[in-house]
C-alpha cells in the first residue's frame, strides 16, 4: 500500500503540471485570418475588419464608410516567410508555382469574391479578380489573372495569379 501512495502522488502532480502547461500556453492567435462576422468571434487584441479577425489596433482601421468595399492594405504584399504575414493577420506567405517571392494571404474558404481581400491599386477596387489557388496542399487567397493578365502595378502575371514583381 506504502508504494501505491507515492506513485498517486506522482501521477497526480504530473497531471497539474501537464494541465497547468496547456492553459499557460493556450493562446487565441489561431484565430487571425479566421472568417468573422462580428468582433467577439475573434480573439483577445483582435477585431473583425472586413470578414476576417485583424489584429488591433493598426489592421483594425480600414472602413472607408457604411457597406463601402475597403481594401486591405497588407494582402498581397511581398514576402519570404509567413511571420511577416501573421503580424497582419494573414496566416500564408504563398510562393505560387515557384515564384521566388510570395505574397501575403489568407487561407481560401467558400467564395473568393466574398472571402478573400480586395487589393488597393490596379483595377477598381471592388472588381478586384480574385481566385483560389493550392499552395503546398492548401487553398489560398489570390489575385486571378488567368483570363485577363492585367495585375496591381508591382504585380505580375505567373501562371495565372498576380505575384510580386520580383518573382521569375
Amino acid at each position: 500500500m506504502r508504494g501505491a501512495a507515492p506513485a498517486i502522488q506522482l501521477a497526480l502532480m504530473t497531471t497539474a503540471l501537464v494541465i497547468g502547461a496547456l492553459l499557460a500556453c493556450y493562446r487565441d492567435d489561431y484565430l487571425l485570418g479566421a472568417l468573422c462576422y462580428r468582433d467577439a468571434d475573434c480573439g483577445d487584441d483582435q477585431c473583425c475588419a472586413g470578414v476576417r479577425c485583424r489584429p488591433q489596433p493598426d489592421d483594425c482601421l480600414r472602413t472607408a464608410g457604411v457597406d463601402e468595399p475597403t481594401p486591405f492594405l497588407p494582402a498581397y504584399q511581398p514576402c519570404d516567410r509567413d511571420e511577416q504575414c501573421l503580424v497582419h493577420g494573414q496566416p500564408v506567405c504563398a510562393h505560387w508555382a515557384g515564384a521566388t517571392v510570395g505574397f501575403c494571404t489568407d487561407f481560401c474558404v467558400g467564395d473568393p469574391t466574398r472571402n478573400c481581400e480586395l487589393h488597393s491599386d490596379g483595377f477598381p477596387v471592388d472588381y478586384t479578380p480574385r481566385t483560389c489557388a493550392t499552395v503546398d496542399g492548401q487553398s489560398v487567397c489570390a489575385i486571378d489573372c488567368s483570363a485577363d493578365p492585367a495585375c496591381p502595378p508591382e504585380m505580375q502575371c505567373h501562371q495565372g495569379v498576380c505575384v510580386p514583381s520580383a518573382a521569375p
